[in-house]
């Protein structure tokens, strides 16, 4: 209820209530901050930004936390609710509008590319979605290199001066990276189109479920440029577990069901959590996963550190699954 004691909403979908409620206390804290909301910012023009701003209503001090929210092709100035949320949306906007500052040339992104690397990129997406996609990790990365998100005109530009120096070979490194990832995908389909025989058909189509988990629209930024390096590996491990397949199909089931139980619980519990609510924990829980089937399949590949179907099912119940 409001002050006045009329209900602000009501429903049975207590998680849409919740959002519904969020939504209407950010416009609420946003109406009474002494601060100005704006959209369609390409250049930071707006001075220091505040980490939190705060001011009296009916004798009760309001506090609100400004951030520059990323709308794609720019920004919004938006008032929010909490510290964490500020955090969450700050990273992102800084980062498009360093991508709007520092502008990298298609020669300098393609500096490590080579003609088959085109070539096989071609055959899962575009160079052009691609490259923008490396560009968005790469900026990510050197925002992590740099140390902080700054909040001032001042900090801006000495990020702005730093990506300069680094943003180009940070976007050229991931690119020829996410070139590899395209060859092996490439390997993979063409292993699926030969796997045709009932006895294969449940493996191959388990599959093409994890390829399109890896390699998906937006999977560099997804990924980021830290872990590309271990998505070639998986998709790699991929490939040579289907070059096997067609010898015991029985015995890649047999491997294959704990694993699948683990992922089923797993998506389960990302379907009950709010975005919010997705802690770096729990996705970290899902590259695991892909860290399990390297094991299972392709154990010369290596994995990044010792994992098991038992080591996983408990830190999946810690997770609250």
């Amino acid at each position: 209820d409001d002050a006045d004691g009329t209900p602000l909403a009501a429903g049975k979908d207590l998680v849409a209530l919740q959002r519904d409620l969020a939504a209407r206390e950010r416009l609420a804290v946003a109406a009474v901050a002494p601060i100005e909301e704006r959209t369609g910012i390409t250049a930071w023009d707006f001075g220091n930004l505040p980490g939190e701003v705060s001011t009296m209503r009916d004798g009760v001090q309001i506090h609100g936390y400004p951030a520059l929210l990323d709308d794609g092709d720019s920004v919004s100035l938006r008032v929010f609710t909490s510290a964490l949320l500020q955090e969450k949306v700050m990273r992102g906007g800084v980062r498009r509008l360093l991508l709007i500052a520092v502008p990298v040339g298609a020669r300098a992104v393609q500096r490590d590319l080579g003609n088959a690397g085109k070539l096989a990129i071609a055959t899962v997406t575009s160079l052009d979605t691609l490259q923008a996609d490396c560009l968005a990790a790469a900026a990510d990365q050197v925002l992590s290199e740099f140390g902080e998100v700054p909040f001032t005109a001042d900090g801006f530009a000495r990020l702005v001066a730093f990506a300069r120096d680094h943003l180009p070979d940070r976007a050229a490194v991931a690119l020829a990276t996410a070139a590899e990832v395209c060859a092996a995908t490439g390997s993979v389909r063409a292993r699926l189109e030969r796997l045709v025989a009932p006895a294969v058909v449940a493996a191959a189509d388990d599959a093409r479920a994890q390829l399109a988990r890896l390699v998906r629209p937006g999977f560099v930024a997804a990924a980021g440029t830290g872990r590309l390096r271990d998505v070639v590996r998986y998709v790699q491990a991929l490939d040579h577990r289907l070059a096997r397949l067609p010898e015991d199909p029985a015995r890649d089931a047999a491997r294959l069901r704990d694993i699948v139980a683990l992922e089923a619980r797993y998506t389960a519990l990302l379907r009950r959590l709010h975005r919010d609510e997705i802690t770096p924990e729990v996705v970290e829980f899902g590259w695991q996963l892909e860290e399990l089937r390297v094991a299972t399949f392709a154990q010369q590949l290596g994995t990044v550190r010792s994992v098991s179907a038992k080591r996983l099912t408990k830190e999946l119940a810690a997770l609250g699954a």
